[in-house]
């Protein structure tokens, strides 16, 4: 052993999560790289490391027919089991995370695989916090599994009851609401009981083991007629205790203590079911007893067919209003029960009710418990390297791998308090990581223009901005310098009281502070998006974000403020102390008194409040989406809507408000492209050009001569009293349509220019790849570039806007208007030689390239196409309004698609093997014979599609709500999504091979998904 290896105590300490973490990464990194040392790591993990451990079970506990790896996925050891299988410890290698991974009994029969693949897939499908996340379902040697995110804290079964009735009303807030989400995927979760619902440590909870779940109608209808037809052998069911649990098919479904009465007379399993189980399940968390406890089997079914007993008799301390609630959950008639979860969530979160959006545990968590195991494991202590410091990792910090914090040369990114604001920025102002890495190993420039979300100025010399990928700039009065804020988490809110105490807050429950020469990282009890912070004083700070989220902090530490909603909070703004206000989603307006926030009247039910600023103690503006603007003057709201027609208002959203006085009211405002200003003077509203057509986001000032505005591609202008200036060059936006590879050497991208944002003129753009850096190449002024394929590196062709077609020959680009397509946008190319290319387009347009000219082919529609995909003898072409065409050496024919949904793209493996993807995540894939509808793993719109290989396929798609995309992966069984991407829209793929995948879009993003690079 050398001097520089470990001894054993820090092993020691490394496996049990006790080093600190530069410790932990030193260690870790000498691992990694010396056999030596990981023999001895193992060894440690096996010995002392478990013994250290409550549960002495021996580590790497596994069945006999398990092996020790499931494709990417490492056991370490079992952590539970029940009646329907096993739950391991593991570790996603290729992701550097810990995962839960459920293994089912033995499986043979086809029906009950086809079904169990059809309920996994549904359930993966959601996404809440307050439901577990599956991140992929496969089968090994006949026994199907799952993979769960890992949660960390105490199932419901083993907490200490009964629990004080404020907790309890959150704890059904959140299972609520979880509920509900399923509910709304079509979801039926089948077996709610407490071993189901985890406390976290986080401060949520979450529902777990959707291993019963079933399809409702809604969800099920997207699947293939065999697959919906199926059903779970009961051999899976076999060894299943009755007392236990009684899930035979066609029979009742659940765990008999939760059961509702009609599940005991073998109905359907519907919403109301869920609702009754959910109440058993709060009964007893309020008394500190089952509602049917020790009765036998047929006894707990008389019992739940009988009038349930009041729980004010049972626990005359709970609240009248909760106790009245669980009543109604009980209800022996089901009509009597709510009608819905979220009829539930609307009743527990009634004024008065104190039901919170998240929950702050009032006890530390005291466990590690897997999805779905009925068990509690005490200790999951790690047994190999990659186990043990991300469990120490999550155990000491928020969720961020590692990995995913480390720049271009793989040094470790520094810290937040390590992070100072003129020592992390170079003498350019240029950022020291130029590279960032989410944390599946997709890559990009850090150092291109970024999307800026908010703004704060407190004095002429001193502003700071923030945007997306931990994007910080400060503004010194003589140049905007960028900070190393040390996240790369999208900063989405920014405000100070002075020089040396500046707060942000953003994604991931971030939140910074800034005390003149260091930012440091404060923990706060969610994992949920922080969209605005407001400092009153040094010990009284606000922050507000999604589904009611809000923040209070009193100088020691951020905690959880009942809203008393659960609709998202954008903006924040105060008189005083006593005096905050907050504005959100369907025209919500909050406001603090200095006791509790409460829901102020604002007689818009609809539209989102995206504005709010406070003139005076009694004078409150708020604006948001259709163009309204009001005025809280005095308790009475007025109407100070812009001087616009109503049809032009409808379109005109706000995208923030500030003021420095009643006669100096500032609203920045969006309709469709353009953007405008608009100045209150005191007596009228009138319009302030602010001399571009980037998309503007926020705007603050420090007074009526020193006002900024920010956009995207850091954009920022600035107020003086009399004009707006930007204070740097204006950058020329970039946008990337489309992108193809030659070689992982040899990557083109194309799209377009603009020199002043979203408008025209837009000029072409083209950028080539070559291994090491992206270039530039010269090109004439054709407008925008959608598409671009080649033959080869020396035979390459590209499409765009108005029938511009463009050839590289290896030496130039050439450019042409397609004379049999002057008036269409050329949307898509794509070949099998140089002498066989296709491109489509607008208005049905078809174009066929035979190697010395094109030519119009008729396509028997006149609706637009987006895509196009050709192999030897056959050629493929999808549209709006579901349509697809194909080509059979004669000519196009229409081929039914089973959608009227918009097709965007569509790509094959082979002639029987072909994907056409659209809008609302429509995924359908052709098998030789017929269209088959496919779950897509997002109901956002799928833009482009590439791949390598039948099990190897790409797709990007649009969260429009966030303006983020995803990144969606085929497998070979199921579509899955990989990551999301901070706040861009991406447009083009293309699968170079196996792990390289490159993405194009939005501000001159070009993505690169390489983890075996990583």
């Amino acid at each position: 052993m050398s001097a520089a290896c470990p001894d054993d105590s820090t092993l020691t300490g490394f496996c049990t999560g006790r080093l600190d973490a530069d410790h932990l990464a030193v260690v870790s990194e000498h691992v990694d790289t010396c056999a030596s040392c990981f023999r001895r790591m193992a060894q440690v993990a096996r010995t002392t490391c478990a013994a250290a451990g409550d549960d002495a079970a021996a580590i790497g506990q596994i069945v006999s027919d398990v092996p020790r790896r499931i494709e990417e996925y490492y056991l370490v050891r079992r952590i539970g089991h029940g009646a329907m299988g096993q739950v391991f410890l593991a570790v996603d290698m290729r992701l550097d995370r810990p995962v839960a991974i459920k293994l089912l009994a033995l499986v043979t029969s086809e029906a009950a695989r086809a079904r169990f693949l059809v309920e996994a897939r549904a359930v993966a499908r959601l996404s809440h916090a307050n439901v577990v996340t599956i991140y992929r379902v496969g089968e090994i040697h006949q026994h199907p599994y799952l993979v769960y995110e890992l949660v960390r804290g105490q199932s419901l079964d083993h907490v200490d009851k009964p629990m004080p009735w404020p907790r309890v009303r959150e704890i059904a807030l959140g299972l609520a609401r979880g509920l509900a989400a399923a509910h709304r995927a079509g979801v039926l979760h089948r077996d709610i009981k407490p071993a189901n619902a985890m406390l976290c440590e986080d401060g949520g909870v979450k529902l777990l083991d959707f291993g019963l779940a079933k399809l409702g109608e809604s969800a099920e209808a997207s699947y293939s007629p065999e697959v919906r037809g199926a059903s779970f052998d009961d051999s899976l069911l076999a060894r299943s205790p009755p007392a236990l649990s009684l899930t035979a098919t066609g029979a009742t479904m659940g765990t008999p203590l939760y059961m509702a009465p009609e599940a005991w007379l073998g109905q359907v399993p519907t919403t109301r079911m869920e609702i009754y189980s959910l109440g058993a399940m709060l009964w007893e968390l309020c008394t500190g007893r089952a509602l049917h406890l020790g009765l036998t089997m047929e006894q707990v079914k008389q019992s739940a067919l009988a009038p349930p007993r009041p729980l004010a008799q049972v626990a005359p301390g709970v609240d009248a209003d909760l106790a009245a609630i669980i009543d109604r959950c009980v209800e022996r008639d089901p009509q009597a029960r709510f009608a819905s979860a979220e009829e539930l969530c609307a009743a527990l979160e009634q004024p008065g009710g104190e039901a919170t959006t998240a929950l702050a545990s009032s006890s530390p968590a005291r466990s590690v418990t897997a999805p779905g195991t009925g068990t509690r494991p005490r200790g999951v202590r790690g047994a190999l390297v990659a186990a043990t410091l991300l469990l120490a990792l999550l155990a000491a910090t928020t969720f961020v791998v590692l990995r995913a914090d480390r720049g271009a040369g793989g040094a470790a990114r520094p810290s937040p308090a390590r992070a100072r604001s003129a020592s992390a920025t170079t003498a350019s102002g240029a950022s020291s990581q130029p590279q960032a890495c989410s944390p599946d190993h997709w890559c990009w420039d850090a150092s291109k223009p970024m999307h800026l979300d908010r703004v704060w100025a407190r004095a002429r010399d001193d502003a700071w901005a923030t945007g997306v990928l931990g994007t910080l700039r400060h503004w010194d009065g003589w140049r905007w310098s960028r900070v190393d804020a040390g996240t790369y988490a999208d900063l989405t809110g920014v405000r100070g009281l002075s020089a040396d105490d500046v707060w942000v807050v953003g994604d991931l429950g971030t939140s910074l502070h800034f005390d003149g020469s260091v930012w440091r990282a404060l923990p706060t009890p969610t994992k949920g998006l922080l969209v605005d912070v407001l400092p009153i004083a040094h010990d009284d700070v606000w922050a507000v974000g999604m589904d009611g989220l809000i923040l209070h902090w009193d100088g020691q530490a951020w905690t959880l403020v009942p809203s008393g909603t659960v609709k998202s909070i954008f903006r924040l703004a105060a008189a005083g102390p006593k005096d905050v206000w907050a504005v959100g989603f369907h025209g919500l307006v909050l406001h603090w008194d200095g006791r509790a926030w409460t829901i102020v009247p604002s007689g818009i039910d609809r539209d989102l409040m995206t504005g709010v600023t406070v003139v005076a103690p009694d004078d409150v503006w708020v604006s948001g989406y259709g163009g309204f603007v009001k005025r809280l003057h005095h308790g009475r709201w007025e109407e100070m809507n812009l001087p616009l027609p109503p049809e032009q208002m409808a379109h005109y959203c706000s995208n923030g408000m500030w003021a420095s006085g009643p006669d100096d009211v500032w609203l920045l405002t969006k309709a469709r492209k353009d953007n405008d200003l608009w100045h209150w003077d005191g007596h009228a509203w009138k319009r302030s050009d602010p001399g571009t057509r980037y998309e503007l986001y926020a705007l603050h000032g420090s007074g009526k001569d020193d006002l900024w505005v920010v956009s995207s591609t850091d954009l920022i202008l600035h107020w003086d009293g009399h004009a707006w200036t930007p204070q740097e060059p204006l950058p020329t936006y970039v946008e990337h349509q489309g992108v193809w590879a030659a070689a992982a050497d040899d990557v083109w991208s194309v799209g377009f220019s603009s020199e002043n944002g979203w408008g025209p003129p837009r000029h072409t753009h083209v950028e080539r790849f070559d291994g090491s850096d992206w270039r530039t190449l010269a090109t004439a002024d054709f407008g925008a570039l959608n598409s671009v394929w080649g033959a080869a590196a020396d035979d390459v062709w590209l499409g765009g806007d108005a029938g511009a077609l463009a050839h590289w020959d290896g030496h130039e680009l050439r450019f042409q208007r397609a004379a049999v397509a002057a008036d269409v946008d050329v949307q898509f190319i794509h070949g099998t030689a140089g002498n066989d290319i296709w491109a489509v387009g607008t208005k049905g347009t078809i174009l066929h390239f035979d190697g010395s000219s094109w030519s119009s082919v008729a396509s028997g529609t006149s609706v637009d196409l987006w895509g196009v995909w050709a192999s030897t003898g056959q050629a493929w072409a999808v549209g709006s309004k579901g349509t697809i065409l194909r080509w059979q050496g004669s000519g196009f024919a229409p081929v039914a698609s089973g959608t009227d949904k918009q097709l965007n793209a569509v790509w094959g493996s082979s002639a029987t093997d072909v994907w056409a993807l659209g809008n609302n995540g429509t995924a359908l894939r052709w098998n030789g014979d017929a269209w088959t509808v496919y779950p897509s793993d997002t109901p956002e719109h799928l833009l482009g599609i590439s791949g390598s290989a039948p099990d190897d396929v790409w797709a990007v798609s649009y969260i429009f709500e966030s303006a983020r995309s995803t990144l969606v992966h085929w497998n070979g069984s199921f579509w899955s999504t990989l990551g999301r991407t901070p706040r861009i829209l991406f447009r083009g793929v293309w699968s170079v091979g196996h792990d390289d995948v490159w993405a194009v879009g939005a501000n001159d993003t070009k993505a690169r998904y390489q983890p075996l690079a990583h």
